[in-house]
């Protein structure tokens, strides 16, 4: 997956790409998600939502594989099968104080 605009910005702080994962997607847009993003910004009206982000604090006492699951868990929980979804769990090496 590509960091573009802001989320460059997360690479050059510190963060990591850990994992990337997507579902729910039309057949068009499976193989590449950023092309359903695009879309949705392009064909969104005026002033709809086309997506929605949010960020989850995960706990450092678990390994980065059980971090990811417990994202993909949480996906699961939030979105199941009813919307399209793209997530990259990020880590961070800063302790942040």
């Amino acid at each position: 997956m590509a960091r573009e605009g802001k989320d460059a910005a997360r690479l050059e702080r510190g963060e990591k790409l850990k994992a990337t994962d997507a579902g729910n997607m039309p057949a068009w847009a499976a193989a590449e998600p950023a092309l359903f993003r695009q879309a949705a910004d392009r064909h969104e009206r005026a002033n709809g939502t086309a997506y929605r982000e949010f960020e989850l604090a995960l706990p450092r006492e678990l390994t980065p594989d059980d971090r990811v699951a417990l994202v993909r868990d949480r996906v699961r929980q939030e979105i199941g099968d009813r919307h399209a979804y793209q997530g990259s769990p990020h880590e961070t090496e800063k302790i942040l104080r």
